[in-house]
């Protein structure tokens, strides 16, 4: 049996950014309900859950699956941040999150906002 959280917790908001911004992208908030993907070192305040030309929803709380780069960060709490390839990586500032679960052959966590 494989255990999941999707949908635990989940709350999105209704977002802008300048440029249309892909699904399972972290962003940041660059100004009043406006976001952009967020850089390399950048601290996240969410994910794109849906896209639609410069309007998203963004997942600002709950659980989510996200690609990782470099070690992988360990399960319980970890500061994380952008790697600037859509991913995240273990930091010392950040985003801090709860890491449920660590999937190295994708190399993807499951963490909640």
């Amino acid at each position: 049996m494989k255990l999941s959280a999707n949908g635990f917790l989940q709350a999105v908001l209704t977002m802008q950014s300048d440029e249309p911004i892909a699904v399972g992208t972290p962003v940041k908030l660059t100004g009043s309900f406006e976001v952009e993907a967020a850089g390399s070192g950048d601290a996240f305040c969410g994910v794109v859950c849906t896209s639609r030309d410069t309007i998203c929803g963004v997942q600002l709380r709950g659980s989510v699956c996200l690609p990782y780069s470099s070690d992988a960060p360990a399960v319980g709490f970890a500061v994380l941040a952008c790697d600037g390839e859509g991913g995240v990586t273990a930091a010392e500032s950040g985003t801090n999150v709860l890491v449920l679960s660590v999937d190295t052959d994708a190399k993807t966590i499951t963490c909640l906002l």
